[in-house]
């Protein structure tokens, strides 16, 4: 989180000790990290709820097989009872 940053910081700093605009590029391109920091922030979050959608439905299905096994197991006991 803090690499673009913290890499958009000094670029902006060597571009303004090359060109002599002192606060310029850094300005400029500190605005370009943090914004490229916010764009991975929201990126990782969106596969975070990716991941627990996906998880909570496997969940959901296993679930499922369960109980249609132990209900299928009750049918099998019942009818050897008779």
């Amino acid at each position: 989180m803090a690499a673009p940053i913290i890499i958009s910081i000094m670029l902006g700093a060597f571009l303004d000790t090359i060109t002599h605009k002192e606060p310029l590029f850094i300005i400029v391109f500190s605005l370009l990290g943090v914004g490229g920091a916010f764009r991975n922030l929201f990126y990782m979050a969106g596969q975070a709820i990716k991941t627990t959608s996906q998880s909570n439905q496997d969940s959901e299905k296993n679930n499922k097989a369960v109980e249609n096994n132990k209900a299928v197991k009750n049918n099998k006991e019942g009818k050897q009872n008779e």
